[in-house]
Formats: C-alpha cells, structure tokens, sequence
C-alpha cells in the first residue's frame, strides 16, 4: 500500500512525538530514581529487586506486543500504547512500600515494552515506505526526551517535590500531546503487507533463530551500559562522590546531549561508512570511554565516562533495528515477519538495559557500585567483536 507525501510527513511527525514522550517519561525516571530508593530506604540490591520486576514483566510481555503489532498494526498500537504507558507512570511515584514499588515497576514494563515494540515497529514501516534511513534521528529525538525529562527532573528533586505529583503531572502532559496526534500515524493496513497466514507461522518461526538473535545479544551488550548509565548514574554521583542532587543529574545529562548528537548524525554516519564499521567504532568508545571513567575514581571520572558512553551507545540499537527491519522485508525464500523479528531483537537487546542494571545492583552489594560498573564497559569489547562476526564487510547485511 503506498502513501502520500503528506501522510508519511504527518506519521513521522507523530512518531516524532511519540519518541520523545517516551524517552522524557524515561528521563523523568532516572532523575528520581535515587530519590525512590531513598524514600523507601532501599539497598542497591533492594532498588535491584524492584528493576528486576519490571525487566521480567517487559521480558515475558515482549512476545505478546509483537502479536498485538501483527494483530492490529504498529500505528494502532503505539497510539493506545502511549497512553497506557502515562497512566501507569505516576505508581512509580505514589509507591509507598516495596510491594506496591515492584507493583508499579510490573506495569511499568508492560506499558514500557508494548509502546517500545509498537514504536518501533512503526519507525520500520515508516523507512520501507519513505525508502530512506529514520531510525537514528528519531532515537535521537528519544534522548532529547530524556534530556528534557532529566534536566526538569533534577530541578525539581532538588527542590524536594513529591515525587508521584511530579510524575502525574509529567504523564498527563505527554498523554495530552500524545493522544492529540495519535490520528496522524499510519493506520494499521500499513503493516498488513508483512503479515503471513496461520498455516505459514511454522516457516516463520524457523526464520526468526539465528542471525535475529545475534543482532539481539549484540544489542543486549551495549543496553547494560545504557541501562546502567540511566538507573544507576545518580545513585553513584549521590552516595560515592556527594553531589547534590541537581549535580547527581549531570553525568545523565551530559550522556544524553552526547547521546543526541551521534544519532542526529548517524544516519549520514551509516551511509558514508556503513553500519559495520559504525557499529564497531561503537563498541570500542564504550570500552575504552567507560573504563577511563570508571579508573579517575570522582566525580569528574563519572562525567567524562558517561560522556564516552552516550557516544557509544548513540547508534548501536537504532542501526540493530534499521538493520533488522531491512533483512525481514528482504528474507528470499522465506517468510519473515518484521514485527516478529524486530519484536525478538527488541527482546534480547532490551534485556541488557532490564536485566543489567538489577544485576549491576547486586554485584553493587556484593563488591562496590564503582567495581560493578567497570563489566559495562567489558561488554563494549563484545559489541565490537560480536559486529565484526555478524555483519558483512561491504554493506549492512549479515552472514
């Protein structure tokens, strides 16, 4: 099915929208998450536990959003998913015992994993339809988002505001922009072309192992970093070198503008040089960004290592996923369902920034925060080498 100029303009503007709200829900969560743990008086394996609730919620929900993506189509689902996703935000803020906290972290993947998956998704059909790169740019728009929700955050935690007022009042804003351009999205005959017929699901199915899980575990390396970075950034700023809270944002924030610029870039970047070598290039800054950091031991050491690490980080989920998308509408022979496969990329890649930062929690415990940080930036050696064995050397396609 083909569309207008305008109808794609008007979709991506809306997908636009729907990235940031997105990313600054994200951002407002981070500057807030030492503020939850210390509310609660949690231990970082305690703060742990509660990530870890909403990582295993997003991990078994993830094959029932890509089934809801086939289902109704990406544009649907993203519209209902945004709203869904706001009005589950503010239990995060009102928790006021652990139970409900893992409660609120629950729904929170759920919503969380849907909107991801939908998003996604959506950003997919749109660069088949439009024939040209998006991914990175709207990901960039997604870390302005949780630069804005960072920054706002870190001023009003300084100023003591009750968290779960801070949060409604963030969810409903973005609910009210959301909502309001939700006609705009494609609608979901957009997705029917990639769609198969119960009878084809087996052949489906076969198609997904293989090159789609190496495309996810090279993501899930760099997502622990990410995730780190987000959950655990402020805790250590906090409790290891004494920043005030406002400051304890900056490492974030200084993640995110870097983070905005690589993906403003890379889509030029992927086009000159190829996804390969942006990919490796990736991984290598991550290592070798990270670990510096995490070796100065101080404040300063914090900042510059999330600085490294935002650069690194900016490109490798939103090429894995342009990547992913090109390979499913491109599968000869066999039936491959973008969706299906995005949602299972999506899945193993996002892992890392679930799974990751509870992990990094109880190694935290069990060592220092600042020891437990350092594995980060080990895996960034695997983004690199897991790229150099997946991807060819002369385009984005894989072995």
């Amino acid at each position: 099915m083909s569309h207008t100029a305008v109808e794609l303009r008007r979709a991506r503007i809306a997908l636009t929208i729907s990235f940031i709200g997105n990313g600054f829900l994200a951002g407002t969560l981070v500057s807030r998450t030492a503020d939850i743990k210390h509310a609660l008086h949690l231990s970082a394996g305690g703060l742990g536990t509660a990530l870890l609730m909403g990582a295993l919620a997003s991990l078994l929900w993830m094959a029932i959003a890509s089934r809801w993506v086939q289902r109704w189509g990406s544009g649907p689902v993203t519209a209902v998913a945004i709203g869904a996703y706001c009005a589950s935000f503010p239990l995060l803020g009102f928790a006021t015992t652990v139970p409900l906290l893992w409660t609120a972290f629950i729904a929170y993947g759920i919503v969380l994993t849907t909107h991801e998956v939908a998003m996604n998704s959506h950003a997919v059909t749109l660069e088949h339809a439009g024939e040209r790169r998006i991914m990175s740019m709207l990901h960039a728009t997604w870390s302005i988002g949780t630069l804005c929700g960072a920054g706002v955050g870190g001023l009003l935690s300084q100023r003591h505001l009750q968290i779960g007022w801070h949060f409604a009042v963030t969810a409903t804003v973005v609910a009210l922009v959301g909502v309001g351009m939700r006609s705009w999205l494609l609608p979901g005959s957009a997705d029917h072309a990639s769609r198969v017929h119960a009878s084809e699901k087996k052949k489906r199915f076969q198609a997904l192992p293989g090159v789609f899980v190496a495309l996810g575990l090279i993501g899930l390396c760099e997502q622990v970093g990410e995730g780190g970075a987000g959950n655990w950034g402020a805790v250590l700023a906090r409790e290891s070198f004494r920043a005030s809270p406002f400051l304890a944002t900056l490492p974030y924030i200084g993640f995110s503008v870097v983070m905005i610029v690589g993906r403003l870039t890379g889509d030029r970047l992927a086009n000159r040089f190829g996804a390969r070598t942006l990919l490796v290039a990736s991984g290598l800054i991550i290592a070798s960004g990270l670990g510096l950091g995490m070796a100065l031991d101080s404040l300063t050491g914090e900042v510059i290592a999330w600085l490294f690490l935002g650069a690194g980080c900016s490109n490798v989920i939103p090429l894995l996923f342009s990547a992913t998308g090109r390979m499913a509408r491109a599968s000869s022979g066999v039936l491959v369902v973008p969706s299906a496969a995005l949602a299972l990329v999506t899945a193993i890649s996002y892992s890392g920034s679930l799974v990751g930062p509870p992990m990094i929690g109880y190694l935290a415990d069990a060592t220092s925060l600042h020891r437990a940080l350092e594995w980060a930036a080990i895996l960034g050696l695997f983004v690199a080498g897991g790229t150099l064995l997946v991807f060819t050397r002369d385009s984005e396609a894989v072995h």
